[in-house]
């Protein structure tokens, strides 16, 4: 059984409807909804004052998607366009969210990138403290997304390609910024260093969907389809992830550290992938490496590069091969995990550790979500969270 959520977010409500709303509105109710989210951002909030105690909260309709022709923000700012050019504090953070009739409701609202060219509709490198929740975020005619500073939170909501992908960095983030819970389906990558916690990749182009060395990685998915062979699927130092080929091109590595990474790699699982484990730096010792589980992959000791050679001399343990993969069913449409039999430890892909919640990860899966073709993912039906201001 879901546990009931909370909302105690204190701050200013305003509500941004793209079928039935009008920039002429008030905006401070569904009923008087604004049309368009740039007015909102760069006209409506400002306009009634931004709420520098308790924060802002912009809810956008799940009834349509909503188009953005023109960036949402000037000089590279949120604060400059909501705010007079004064940061906030943390107490006082921007969230943009989803909704179907009231806040806070679960509803996924659907923002499409239409700016343009390699234009990212969110270009921020000084704003702190601004979030997006339940929001299918997709390209269009841009092949890019967005740009953020520090300590942005992210959670519950899925980033895909349109009808353009790139092989840029789809989304650019600062230190100490993160995604919980999201759904990645993009040919381009994810760069600097933000922190995923259980997320799925899906990805069928060549390119790395994470491809940045000091990226934090931690219970999360990635599944790679089509028919593209693909060097690596993860340039980072992963922790109780699962990497899964279902495709007909052949990946090198799962998980490649190297450069600034630092981190362990451990309590992983990879399915047919040449070379679970490659590792070129001297900064993750050998000894931290460790619990890693493999089915049907070519090579199963973790492999060092030049840069690593005389580096290694700590004991490790080599990838465990395991007599059957763990799903049952697996696709970028979904998945499903089978009773685990074969793996030494549980795969906590999807759950929330330790707090008792689980199947946060079929959110975006089957109809109405950005994950086509339905498909049922295990843990099961997806639940609502807490959600602090």
């Amino acid at each position: 059984m879901a546990r009931p959520h909370v909302d105690d977010f204190a701050g200013d409500e305003y509500y941004v409807d793209a079928s039935g709303g009008s920039d002429l509105n008030a905006g401070t109710s569904d009923a008087a909804a604004w049309q368009t989210i740039n007015h909102a951002i760069s006209t409506g909030i400002p306009g009634v004052g931004y709420n520098t105690t308790d924060g802002v909260r912009l809810n956008i309709k799940s009834n349509a998607d909503h188009v953005i022709t023109t960036p949402l923000t000037s000089g590279g700012t949120l604060y400059a366009q909501l705010n007079g050019g004064s940061a906030w504090s943390s107490a006082a953070g921007f969230i943009i969210q989803g909704y179907t009739s009231t806040a806070n409701d679960g509803g996924v609202g659907t923002i499409v990138n239409n700016c343009g060219g390699s234009v990212r509709f969110i270009e921020d490198s000084l704003s702190d403290y601004w979030s997006m929740f339940d929001l299918h975020v997709k390209t269009g005619t841009s092949s890019r997304l967005i740009r953020m500073d520090r300590n942005c939170f992210h959670m519950d909501c899925a980033f895909t390609d349109g009808a353009t992908a790139s092989t840029g960095d789809v989304i650019y983030t600062n230190v100490n910024s993160s995604f919980f819970r999201c759904y990645f389906q993009l040919a381009g990558a994810m760069r600097y260093s933000p922190k995923f916690v259980n997320c799925v990749f899906a990805n069928n182009s060549s390119n790395p969907i994470i491809n940045q060395l000091q990226i934090e990685v931690v219970n999360s998915l990635f599944i790679q389809y089509g028919s593209a062979n693909k060097t690596a699927m993860c340039y980072a130092a992963p922790i109780g992830c699962a990497f899964v080929n279902v495709g007909t091109g052949t990946v090198t590595y799962g998980a490649y550290a190297s450069g600034s990474n630092t981190g362990g790699i451990h309590h992983n699982y990879f399915e047919n992938v040449t070379t679970p484990i490659y590792i070129s730096t001297t900064k993750t010792t050998s000894s931290s490496i460790y619990n890693n589980l493999e089915y049907n992959c070519t090579n199963q000791s973790v492999v060092y590069g030049a840069t690593n050679t005389s580096g290694h001399s700590c004991l490790h343990e080599d990838v465990v091969t395991i007599s059957a993969s763990p799903f049952s069913a697996i696709s970028e449409t979904g998945f499903t995990l089978g009773d685990g039999a074969n793996l030494l430890r549980d795969l906590n892909i999807g759950t929330d550790n330790g707090d008792g919640w689980s199947g946060t990860l079929k959110r975006f899966a089957g109809t109405g979500g950005p994950i086509t073709g339905g498909g049922a993912s295990t843990p099961a039906a997806a639940v609502r969270h807490t959600r602090l201001k």
